[in-house]
């Protein structure tokens, strides 16, 4: 019910050398490919931004506002003097100062874990 694919199970196995797998130990640790996992798209919020912040969601530029839901494959850049705070589900945060800018590249929730795969690509200036 965790696969993606409902035959993955037998490349987890190979994978994990497993023989029988009504025979695992409980607590044993398994190795696993995440992209043969079920995930939920999630969002981000902008929590907080200041002067020059823009939002390009499919090369259209949003109107950025406080609480706006940001979501996977969306561009955040901040101008000379912007500033923005991005808060996802688990309440972590990701912080541009002025001249940045960061594709949110991976916002997901694995069911089998509850736990959130995020990955961002930052294409210019920093990030906190």
């Amino acid at each position: 019910r965790w696969f993606n694919n409902p035959e993955d199970w037998r490349r987890a196995m190979a994978l994990n050398k497993i023989k029988d797998p009504e025979a695992i130990p409980a607590g044993t640790a398994l190795r696993l490919r995440s992209g043969w996992l079920k995930t939920n798209p999630i969002k981000a919020e902008l929590a907080a931004f200041r002067g020059d912040v823009r939002v390009v969601r499919k090369a259209a530029a949003l109107p950025v506002m406080k609480g706006m839901p940001l979501s996977e494959g969306d561009l955040v850049e901040t101008g000379p003097n912007g500033f923005a705070t991005l808060t996802l589900p688990d309440n972590s945060q990701v912080s541009l100062p002025s001249a940045s800018r960061i594709r949110l590249a991976r916002l997901r929730q694995v069911p089998m874990s509850d736990s959130i795969d995020r990955r961002f690509t930052l294409e210019q200036g920093r990030s906190e």
